[in-house]
């Protein structure tokens, strides 16, 4: 637990000096340190999201914290983003009606639709447009306040984490004003600089991130559950994009992107490692479960080795044979959860001994665990 913890103590120190850069140094040196401003709230992001989906680190209290805490440089409400993001689009990524993530239209419902909904589509689909998706389509419709509409069920951590974003934010605003006043600047060229500037970068700097992620021709979209699941949507409706290692190294392994949708239970520290056995493998087999920070390499090579024995005897999987990935020892497995993800599992190995493997990539599909 101590590197990742320190990983994102790090990652608020880095971001605090960055803060205090900006509103020190003159505008001219303060606008290149607000765009490092935004690259650190988006590190911040991606230990978040880890901590979203209790892969950071073994504790889930620990995880809790660390998410919330995350959260507040981008102003995102804590339990908005598990409903949001893990029990929805993990859940259900590119299914039409369901996942909102980057939802194409059919040339059909596109001809029906608004002139506005259309110069919308158009727009945010645009070089020009695509770094306003992600602030107008998601963060401000479901991610800041529980909107009705947007959220099916309203529930009081909703509010709470809401209510916490807002009062960092007045907090921010404050300190943002009263420390920039004591270097000469006036409170709006310091909210500008501080506060305004990382944020709306940061939200460009998503917006082609998940664009990338989600919207290559080849990716298909699903009518329904059965589809998806017959094709393996979770890994199928995503890609994965190599980018130079110094950009790499920023955006911390997240654009392993078939590794995270696989298994967003493996820790972001393990991805990079995870995608290539996946393609080098062209199937999950032993490397979900040697790659996962918290189950030992022997012991998973064993549980492994003895599920694999049993398919080969019997032909095929039965009742008998336990998934490696959800063993006692991997945190907050809940015996719902295990019981769900062992049944797919299960299907998703009969489909892998059974069907031929396409083009290297993960012919077995697991959606991974998709929140508490």
């Amino acid at each position: 637990m101590a590197l990742p913890l320190l990983l994102f103590a790090g990652l608020i120190l880095l971001w605090l000096a960055t803060e205090l850069a900006i509103l020190a140094a003159p505008v001219w040196l303060a606008l290149p340190l607000a765009v490092a401003g935004g690259v650190v709230i988006g590190m911040l992001f991606i230990v978040g999201n880890d901590a979203g989906h209790n892969s950071f680190t073994r504790n889930r209290l620990v995880n809790q914290i660390v998410g919330r805490i995350a959260f507040l440089p981008w102003a995102h409400a804590f339990s908005l983003w598990d409903l949001s993001h893990n029990r929805t689009h993990h859940r259900y990524n590119n299914i039409a009606g369901i996942d909102y993530v980057w939802e194409p239209m059919t040339p059909e419902a596109f001809r029906t639709a608004s002139p506005l909904r259309r110069a919308l589509y158009a727009f945010h689909r645009s070089p020009v447009g695509v770094p306003f998706y992600y602030l107008t389509e998601l963060w401000a419709r479901r991610l800041f306040l529980p909107l009705p509409g947007a959220v099916p069920r309203t529930r009081p951590v909703h509010w709470f984490d809401a209510a916490l974003v807002a009062g960092f934010l007045l907090l921010w605003l404050g300190a943002a004003t009263a420390v920039g006043g004591a270097f000469g600047k006036t409170p709006v060229v310091s909210v500008l600089l501080a506060v305004i500037i990382p944020f709306l970068l940061w939200n460009g700097m998503m917006s082609f991130i998940i664009f990338l992620h989600h919207t290559h021709p080849s990716i298909p979209w699903f009518t329904d559950e059965a589809s998806w699941t017959e094709a393996r949507g979770a890994v199928s409706g995503t890609t994965h994009v190599r980018f130079a290692k110094p950009f790499r190294w920023i955006v911390l392994n997240i654009m392993d992107h078939n590794a995270h949708h696989l298994a967003s239970g493996v820790p972001l520290y393990h991805l990079q490692r995870m995608q290539r056995a996946m393609e080098a493998d062209g199937g999950v087999g032993f490397q979900l479960a040697r790659l996962h920070a918290d189950l030992r390499p022997l012991q998973a090579l064993r549980l492994r080795r003895r599920a694999l024995a049993g398919i080969r005897r019997r032909g095929g999987l039965t009742g008998a044979d336990r998934c490696p990935f959800w063993q006692p020892g991997i945190p907050n497995a809940h015996r719902r959860i295990r019981r769900r993800q062992e049944t797919r599992w299960r299907l998703r190995q009969h489909a892998k001994i059974t069907a031929p493997s396409r083009g290297g990539l993960v012919t077995s599909s697991w959606p991974g665990r998709a929140g508490p």
